[in-house]
């Protein structure tokens, strides 16, 4: 009996490299979906009556996980990386911050 093929596959830094995108994936599809289950029953509605029902704390416990984890997955914990470098300002926008700085220092200062 070859039981090699019943074997789990190998994860190393190799396969998980080459899985990320597609776990990272399904990941947010399945967090969007409990989402999207979610959200309906968060909103407190007025029954018939006029009465708010206030939601289940369950239901409120489990959307604030499914929040952080989104969170982390679309990485908003992170800083965002600058869109210029200081050194890639152009010329005529420079020059223009620069008086706009001397104008201010002279209103400040008096003179």
């Amino acid at each position: 009996m070859d039981l090699a093929r019943w074997a789990a596959p190998r994860l190393d830094d190799d396969t998980m490299a080459e899985t990320a995108a597609v776990v990272r994936a399904e990941l947010l599809r399945r967090l969007e979906t409990l989402w999207g289950a979610l959200s309906p029953w968060l909103d407190p509605a007025p029954d018939p009556d006029g009465v708010v029902v206030r939601p289940d704390p369950r239901l409120v416990t489990a959307a604030l996980t499914c929040l952080r984890q989104l969170h982390q997955l679309y990485r908003l914990d992170q800083p965002r990386p600058a869109a210029q470098h200081a050194g890639d300002v152009p010329g005529e926008v420079l020059a223009k911050v620069l008086a706009e700085l001397g104008d201010l220092e002279a209103r400040t200062t008096g003179g």
